[in-house]
């Protein structure tokens, strides 16, 4: 069965879900013009919204299938569609905290709480994994 809900982006960013890249799917292929959509269509919705945090935006459908748990409290989803929306909005809050100045004291912990999560073992996990043909690049761009 499959159902459709409105989520908000941050869901995907927050608890312990682990989302990863089927083999199957195509390697990362957005190129500058879609970087350059995104970052209009964000600064549009923000010079729009007056900096409101109820604005929102939809950013497309990002479907999953959650896989069966092989360990307790373990929750991994195959991100079947979305994959590049989501791993792009993963490195831009990297660069997010890899440039914070300190003027937000906690920016820094907060995105890499997002990009990260520890276990309930206390081991910490990425929160996006991409396809075998582009872990290496992701990893060390988010390293």
């Amino acid at each position: 069965m499959i159902n459709a809900n409105k989520e908000k982006l941050a869901s995907f960013f927050q608890g312990t879900v682990q989302y990863e890249v089927p083999f199957f799917q195509r390697a990362y292929a957005w190129e500058e013009e879609n970087w350059s959509t995104l970052w209009e269509h964000v600064a549009g919705i923000v010079e729009k919204s007056g900096h409101n945090p109820a604005t929102e935006h939809f950013i497309g459908t990002i479907i999953t299938k959650q896989r069966p748990a092989e360990k307790i409290g373990q929750q991994i989803h195959d991100l079947i569609d979305g994959q590049q929306r989501l791993t792009t909005i993963a490195i831009i809050l990297r660069a997010i905290a890899a440039t914070a100045t300190g003027e937000m004291p906690r920016l820094t912990d907060v995105v890499t709480d997002n990009l990260r999560f520890l276990d309930s073992m206390g081991v910490s996990h990425q929160r996006i994994i991409p396809s075998s043909l582009d872990r290496v690049h992701y990893e060390a761009v988010m390293a």
